[in-house]
């Protein structure tokens, strides 16, 4: 299991925690690389959909991305800005690498725990790498970037990630994806009009039972959006999810998301120079736990119940959110065994 949605935006309240118990065992914040189910459509117009890069291509983005909590909807967390990018390499004849930069950033964070903010400018370059299906397949960060900042720019463009299917002809497609949440199924229908246009439904996270395993409860009470595709890439997309969070039967969250990504090269700036080799593609979501860390054996006799019931008491206090996690977390070290139950 995997769940820190580092921000719809940005770290809220529990969503981190379990990302820190997850990683422990393995889990990962890689992209999904599952095939997609099509339903072919026999009329439909075999127009290619593919996303395709030029040799010194370069763009723009205007983008805004916001979350809050609907039993507190004056705290918000909301990231906008314009994000340019080139293409900075062909690493095969499906794959690009992008550099990119934020400009004009605006991040507010009421609603994410002072303790949990991200701090810092968010105008180095970075690297995407971007398949032919349009999947987001790679991220590489400045090696001074610290976890929640990486996360926090990757979960951001990742929300607007839609994926075509290599049958020009489907009408519906799904596939597997992940966000800052962890894995989903993406159901996709093909839309009408010019161009190329796709609705994506996302209906749960495949972490789910296991968080139930750890007394928490997740709920997708709607997650819709659409996206345009022009001139080999994304003209535009924007959505709305809401995700409940409950823990042994307490709301925790009841948090909805808003973004939107529009084409605007207009807004296009140079981005600075950046080696591929000076960047970090590691798993920025696996950063957040020390591997090394010796297994505290006091631990090894706990019980789940107590162990879980530890987690719970803490997160019901103020400003102790890391604190439950790394407690969960030093627990399933020290019984990987358990941890599968």
């Amino acid at each position: 299991m995997k769940i820190s949605k580092t921000s719809l935006v940005s770290s809220v309240a529990l969503l981190p925690l379990i990302a820190l118990a997850y990683s422990v065992l393995g889990g990962t914040g890689g992209a999904a690389t599952a095939a997609p189910q099509t339903e072919r459509a026999g009329s439909a117009e075999a127009q290619p959909l593919t996303c395709h890069f030029e040799p010194n291509q370069h763009g723009a983005f205007r983008l805004e991305s916001s979350v809050h909590d609907t039993r507190a909807p004056a705290q918000e967390d909301r990231l906008t800005g314009v994000l340019s990018w080139q293409v900075a390499e062909n690493l095969s004849a499906t794959r690009w690498r992008l550099r990119a930069a934020l400009a004009n950033v605006e991040h507010g964070q009421s609603l994410t725990r002072p303790e949990e903010r991200v701090s810092g400018s968010l105008d180095a370059p970075f690297f995407i790498d971007v398949d032919a299906a349009c999947r987001f397949v790679g991220f590489g960060f400045d090696r001074r970037w610290s976890p929640r900042k990486r996360q926090l720019v990757q979960t951001a463009i990742s929300t607007w990630e839609h994926v075509l299917p290599a049958d020009p002809t489907a009408k519906r497609w799904r596939v597997e994806q992940r966000d800052g949440m962890g894995a989903y199924e993406a159901s996709y229908e093909r839309l009408p009009g010019r161009g190329v246009g796709v609705q994506r439904t996302k209906a749960a996270y495949k972490e789910q039972d296991t968080a139930r395993t750890l007394g928490l409860t997740l709920q997708v009470l709607g997650a819709r959006s659409t996206a345009r595709f022009d001139s080999g890439w994304l003209l535009r997309a924007g959505g709305r999810e809401r995700m409940r969070i409950e823990a042994s039967g307490s709301l925790q969250a009841d948090l909805v998301q808003r973004f939107s990504v529009v084409k605007d090269d207009a807004r296009f700036t140079p981005v600075p120079p950046m080696a591929a080799d000076d960047a970090d593609f590691g798993d920025a979501f696996a950063m957040a736990v020390d591997r090394t860390q010796q297994v505290d054996s006091s631990l090894q006799a706990m019980p789940f119940e107590k162990a879980l019931s530890d987690f719970v008491r803490l997160l019901e206090q103020a400003d102790t959110s890391f604190a439950a996690a790394r407690q969960l977390a030093a627990w399933l070290r020290a019984n990987p065994d358990k941890a599968q139950r």
